[in-house]
C-alpha cells in the first residue's frame, strides 16, 4: 500500500472517529498494514468501547510486534484488571515497569500519542493488583514506592489510597479518545498540489527570447516564488502543531481529566461521604454496582 493511501485512511479514521463512528474507525484501522502502533489504537478503541477481551488480544499482537512498546504491556494490564483478573494484570503491569529500564517516565507524544507514562503510575497499578489478591504487604510496599516517585499534581491522590490500603480505586489509565494519529503535516500532505501550472503555448517573435512554450524566466520565478511559499506554510504548521502539543501539556498538568487522561477513578461510594464532608470508613468489598461504574468511566461517549 502506498504511504498517501495509507494516510487518507488515517484521515478517513479520524474523521470517523471524531464523529463518534467508532466502530466503522476501528474497522477503517483494520485495512492499514498491520503494525505495533496500529494493534495498540485498535486495544484501545475495543476498550474504549468496553470489549476488554478483544483490547487484549490486540494488546498482545502489538507486545508480539514491539516488545518494547511499554504502553501496551501497561493497557494490557489494565484490561485484566477490569476484568477482575488481577494476577494477569500484575505480570503485565511488571512488564511494564521493567520495559520502563530505569527511566521515570515516556512521552509518547513524539509519536503521535498525546500520553506520558510515567514510573509512579505503573508501580501504583502494580501494587493495587498485589492487594487485589490479598498480598497485602507487597502491596503497601508498591504504592509507597510510587509515591516516592510523584512527578506532578494528578499523582497526589496516592497519599490518600495509601490511607485506605487501596480499598475504593482503581487503576490509572490512558483516558478514552486518546490514540496514535500522525501529525497534521503528513495528513495534510495527501492533498493534491500543483506546482507547475497550465502549460500554455506562445509564440516568440523575439530572437532573444530562447523560451520553449514555458513562460521562461517569468515561470521559473513564479515556480520560485511557489516553492517558497510552501516551505513558509509547513514551517508555520510545524510552529503551529509545536505550540498546540506545548498548550495541550501545560492544559493536562493543571486538568488531567479534562485534557483526556484518566488519572485515577475513584469508586467510592456516595453513601459513604457524611454530613459533615468528611469520608466514612468504606466499605470491605466493592459492590457489583461500583465495578461497572469504575469500568464505565473508561467508556468512549
Amino acid at each position: 500500500m502506498l504511504l498517501k493511501d495509507e494516510l487518507r485512511i488515517w484521515q478517513a479514521a479520524r474523521n470517523a472517529f471524531d464523529a463518534g463512528n467508532y466502530e466503522q474507525s476501528l474497522e477503517l484501522f483494520g485495512r492499514l498494514p498491520r503494525s505495533a502502533t496500529i494493534s495498540t489504537n485498535m486495544g484501545l478503541l475495543s476498550a474504549g468501547m468496553g470489549d476488554h477481551e478483544k483490547a487484549l488480544s490486540r494488546f498482545t499482537d502489538a507486545t508480539t510486534r514491539d516488545p518494547y512498546l511499554t504502553i501496551s504491556y501497561f493497557q494490557r494490564g489494565v484490561s485484566h484488571f477490569l476484568l477482575e483478573r488481577y494476577r494477569p494484570a500484575g505480570r503485565d503491569f511488571k512488564r511494564a515497569w521493567l520495559s520502563l529500564r530505569g527511566n521515570e517516565e515516556i512521552n509518547y507524544e513524539q509519536l503521535g500519542l498525546p500520553f506520558r507514562l510515567f514510573a509512579s503510575e505503573v508501580l501504583f497499578n502494580l501494587g493495587l493488583s498485589r492487594i487485589r489478591l490479598g498480598r497485602m504487604d507487597k502491596g503497601m510496599e508498591y504504592l509507597e514506592k510510587a509515591k516516592s516517585l510523584t512527578m506532578i499534581d494528578d499523582h497526589d491522590i496516592i497519599e490518600d489510597v495509601l490511607l485506605q490500603k487501596g480499598e475504593g480505586f482503581t487503576v490509572y489509565s490512558i483516558a478514552p479518545g486518546v490514540l496514535y494519529w500522525p501529525s497534521e503535516i503528513k495528513l495534510k500532505s495527501i492533498e493534491r498540489k500543483d506546482f507547475m501550472g497550465e502549460a500554455t503555448l506562445i509564440a516568440a517573435t523575439d530572437l532573444n527570447d530562447l523560451t520553449t512554450g514555458f513562460y521562461g524566466l517569468q515561470l521559473k520565478a513564479a515556480l520560485a516564488a511557489q516553492a517558497k511559499l510552501h516551505k513558509e506554510n509547513l514551517h508555520t504548521l510545524e510552529m503551529k502543531e509545536k505550540e498546540r502539543r506545548r498548550q495541550r501539556n501545560l492544559h493536562r498538568q493543571s486538568k488531567a481529566v479534562v485534557a483526556r487522561r484518566v488519572t485515577l477513578v475513584s469508586i467510592r461510594s456516595p453513601s459513604t461521604i457524611r454530613t459533615d464532608g468528611t469520608d466514612a470508613p468504606l466499605p470491605p468489598r466493592r459492590s457489583v454496582d461500583d465495578e461497572r461504574r469504575a469500568e464505565e468511566e473508561m467508556r468512549l461517549p
